[in-house]
């Protein structure tokens, strides 16, 4: 009885981990072109960053089709360009501008679907302010992220914090304040 009970528990084991596979997809901004996860930078007024979309997808599955919104404050940046890897993503229309801050992605492929890391598309921003990009689910019916197999996948929704820092005061403010107050010094000891 004993020896049967223990083949029941390792079947139940072995079925509660078999049949269609999950890959793990997780999805993550690069800011920095070394192709790893970004989640906060930090820049100076006006300078302009380009965010790399990648998603790293394992086995057993693929990815055939991936899409979302990318989105962020557009009083706090403003839209440069918007690309994607179009040599492993050519199902889709290529977005060329942010209305209200926000790209529509809706990418695929035909054939085979994609594992390992993959590179799926760039947007570059000019940072007026801090704000945070991040990847939104376009919540549709169609499913945006699937594998040749039909398995749907939701990722992690990435973001990317954007610090902007204050404006200093330039140097030349500076000693221009101290020539000034030289000169009012200079003048206060005349007069006595």
């Amino acid at each position: 009885m004993k020896k049967l009970l223990a083949i029941l528990i390792v079947s139940i084991g072995f079925a509660g981990f078999s049949g269609a596979g999950y890959a793990g997809v997780i999805a993550f901004w690069d800011a920095t072109g070394d192709m790893v996860a970004d989640a906060t930078i930090t820049l100076n007024p006006g300078d302009t960053y380009t965010a790399t979309l990648y998603a790293e997808v394992t086995a057993p599955d693929d990815l055939l089709s991936w899409g979302g919104f990318a989105d962020f404050d557009d009083t706090a940046a403003t839209f440069q360009s918007v690309s994607t890897n179009t040599a492993d993503w050519f199902i889709g229309g290529n977005p060329t501008d942010a209305p209200g801050g926000r790209v529509t992605w809706a990418k695929g492929r035909l054939g085979g679907g994609l594992t390992g890391l993959l590179e799926l598309g760039s947007i570059e921003l000019m940072a007026n302010a801090s704000h945070t990009l991040q990847l939104l689910d376009r919540g549709n019916t169609v499913d945006d992220w699937t594998s040749l197999n039909g398995d749907v996948f939701d990722p992690i929704t990435p973001q990317l914090t954007v610090n902007v820092n204050a404006v200093p005061i330039p140097a030349t403010v500076w000693l221009f304040g101290f020539g000034l107050a030289s000169i009012f010094g200079i003048g206060r000891k005349r007069k006595v």
